[in-house]
This record gives C-alpha cells, sequence and structure tokens, in this order.
C-alpha cells in the first residue's frame, strides 16, 4: 500500500459551534498550525452565522455554514464534513484549542500508519483546563493493557486520580472516507464522539492510535456548545447499552455520569442516579468511592486533593526509574487495534498491548516509532513539540 503524496495529506478542521467566546481562541490555534489547514469549516448549530467575530472572516481558508437549527453537534460535523474537499478532516470543539506542532506530529503518524491500515485514526492526549486556566495535568494518564478491551480502557475505573480525558473529539484527525462510510449518528447529542470511535475501531481496515504527547488543551466544564450540550444521566444509560459495555465498565461509567450530576448542582439527581447503579448495574469499588468523593468534598478541595495526588505519583516515578537506563522508558505510542501485534513490553509491572505512553516524569522528549519511522513531537513547556510556528497572517 503506497502512502500517497502530498495533496493525499492536506486537512479540514470542523468546527462545531453556538457562539462561545471561546470560538474564536479555537479557529487561531487551527491557523497557527503548520502545515495550515486547506479548509476551517465552523458549523453554527442554529440560524445565525453572525455569532462568528467578523475579523475571523479575514482568513481565506475559513467558511461558516449554519445547521438551520438546534440538530445537535453529530449533525454539525457531519454537515461541515460533507462540504470538505481535503481528504483528511480534524475535528475541534469551541471551548478547546490545538497546541503549536499539533498537526505536525499527528500527520507525521498518520502517514507512517498509512502504510499498514487503509483508514489510520489519530488521537493524542491533552492538557486540562478548568475554567478557562489550562493546567499542567495530562490525559489519559494509563496505557491501554494486554487483554484490555477498548471499552474496558475507556470506562472502568481503576483508580482514583481520574484519566481525565480520553480520545475526544477534539484530538481527532480521521480519512474524511471513513466519515462518509461510517457518519456519525446524528441521533445522538452525547457521547457522540465515543459512540463513534467504539464503532469504527470495530472494523478490520481501521487502525486508532494514540499520540504520546499532549497536542491540544481540553476544557473539562463548559455547557451550552453545540459539541457537549447539557445531557442527564439517562442519556449515558442509552449510550452504554448502544455500544454494549460489560457489566464492570457499564457500572463504572454511569457512576461517574451520576457523579457529574454533582457538578451540575444537582445532587438530588446524582442520588437517585446512584441508587439505579446500585439497582442495576455493577461499579466497582474504585468507582463507588470516586462518587462518595464528589458527593462530600468542594470542588476546589477535590481538585486540589487530585493535584496532590498527580504529583505524589510524579514524585515516586521519579524515585523509581532513577539509574534506569534511558532504553527502559516507554517512549511509544498506546494503541487500540484490537487486531494488532503481540505486546512488546510493560510499563509499572504490566504488560501493555501495542505501543504505550511515555512516562509523565521523562524528560526526554517523546518519540514515537511506528514502522520503523520516528516521530518528533515539538516542544511546549517541557514537552517536545518542535519549533514555534510562523507567525499568524491571513493568506
Amino acid at each position: 500500500m503506497t502512502t500517497g503524496g502530498p495533496a493525499d495529506h492536506e486537512y479540514a478542521v470542523v468546527i462545531p459551534t453556538l457562539g462561545r467566546p471561546t470560538l474564536a481562541a479555537a479557529v487561531l490555534s487551527t491557523i497557527a498550525q503548520h502545515p495550515r489547514p486547506r479548509e476551517i469549516v465552523v458549523v453554527v448549530d442554529g440560524t445565525d452565522p453572525g455569532v462568528v467575530p467578523n475579523y475571523l472572516m479575514e482568513f481565506p481558508e475559513l467558511r461558516v455554514l449554519t445547521t438551520g437549527g438546534r440538530r445537535g453537534p453529530s449533525a454539525a460535523r457531519m454537515i461541515g464534513v460533507a462540504t470538505c474537499h481535503a481528504p483528511l478532516v480534524a475535528f475541534l470543539d469551541d471551548d478547546d484549542e490545538w497546541l503549536p506542532g499539533k498537526m505536525t506530529a499527528q500527520l507525521k503518524l498518520f502517514i507512517a500508519l498509512r502504510a499498514r491500515s487503509p483508514y489510520p485514526v489519530v488521537s493524542c492526549r491533552a492538557y486540562l483546563a478548568y475554567h478557562g486556566r489550562v493546567t499542567s495535568q495530562i490525559g489519559p494518564t494509563e496505557p491501554l493493557c494486554d487483554g484490555e478491551t477498548l471499552l474496558d480502557h475507556m470506562f472502568v475505573r481503576r483508580h482514583v486520580i481520574p484519566q481525565g480525558f480520553k480520545l475526544g473529539s477534539s484530538s481527532l484527525l480521521v480519512p474524511r472516507a471513513l466519515l462518509e462510510a461510517e457518519p456519525w449518528d446524528e441521533r445522538l447529542h452525547l457521547h457522540e464522539d465515543w459512540e463513534w470511535l467504539v464503532r469504527v475501531s470495530r472494523r478490520d481496515d481501521v487502525h486508532l492510535v494514540v499520540h504520546p504527547a499532549p497536542l491540544i488543551s481540553y476544557t473539562k466544564s463548559g455547557r451550552g456548545h453545540a459539541s457537549r450540550p447539557g445531557g442527564t444521566w439517562r442519556m449515558s444509560v442509552e449510550f452504554a447499552d448502544r455500544i454494549g459495555l460489560g457489566a464492570r465498565s457499564r457500572g463504572d461509567f454511569l457512576l461517574a455520569a451520576a457523579g457529574n450530576s454533582v457538578t451540575l448542582r444537582d445532587r438530588a439527581e446524582s442520588v437517585r442516579a446512584a441508587a439505579w447503579v446500585w439497582r442495576n448495574a455493577d461499579a466497582g469499588p474504585v468507582a463507588w468511592l470516586v462518587f462518595l468523593l464528589r458527593m462530600t468534598l468542594p470542588d476546589p478541595v477535590l481538585r486540589a486533593a487530585v493535584s496532590l495526588a498527580r504529583a505524589t505519583r510524579r514524585a515516586a516515578r521519579t524515585a523509581a526509574s532513577v539509574g534506569r537506563p534511558d532504553s527502559d522508558r516507554a517512549d511509544r505510542l498506546v494503541t487500540s487495534n484490537p487486531h494488532g501485534s503481540p505486546p512488546p513490553g510493560r510499563v509499572d509491572g504490566r504488560r501493555c498491548e501495542g505501543e504505550i505512553f511515555p512516562s509523565d516524569t521523562s524528560d526526554e522528549p517523546a518519540s514515537a516509532h511506528v514502522a520503523g519511522a520516528p516521530v518528533e513531537p515539538n516542544r511546549i513547556g517541557s514537552v517536545h513539540l518542535g519549533p514555534r510556528p510562523p507567525a499568524v497572517t491571513p493568506r
């Protein structure tokens, strides 16, 4: 299989929105990429294209569409995809941002994977942002391990420290042909990105990988935009049944959804949801502990506790890695290809499937090796991401 020429790796960006103030920063973060996108399609889930700031129209790559009404995030994305001409499509939510070097790193990885799969799907890790402030927290934190399904990896709760981010839409780089063959389900207004990922990952011709570097900033809280409309835990129940979660992953996921109601200041709804999980699902002890902590601790205290736990874990890993040869460091990718090769290595005593995440404590640049092709991300802070792109100017 050939990897194709440069034109085969041009990409479009699709951004669904309801006109949040953060939209401009999201759009500008795509313009700052190298290479720049061939197309930037902002899809307003409504009837008023005027919610997009006028100065953004100076960029010739950008065009604005509307859905004609509140049709939901999946419909908005697919309307954008239908107008794209580039062979690749990357998605971005209107309150997230891409970091410099994001597309350089993902395109290199996509090109390397194209030699082994017709439809590579490339995700990445993320810096977590809370209420407009980007933190040093990185998600996801755990690799996909031997014998662990993609569903268990995404939904089973094994640690009190949250994964924080798991393969969200803002991280995805996807062949447009795959989106045409497997469109996002427009009936779903919640968890629609996970449903699509689970569905396509079950195809033999899809290879899903996660770049080891955090290449985006992901907003952990926020409502009122096309990519994350408000939803109830009942919608999570329907989603869990739809994708066929097992007993443990179903219970842990639904209990986490019940805990999210606390963030929305709806404790009564959280209690009703937890009671339903107790009667109808099989949540594990860690999931129950996290739920009780969320019910009893204020959000600022809970976030401080999580930050302290993360720092303690990093310190412990740093101490354990002193004197360890560089070759022992985990510096590959996490892959969820269900048909992949045997696991080649171990992390923290656990054997992991395919490639794995680099250690968070490593001072070395994260270097991904796929089919013999090294992928060097750029540097931002202590994470290697490469040269800063040129200043953003309209073409």
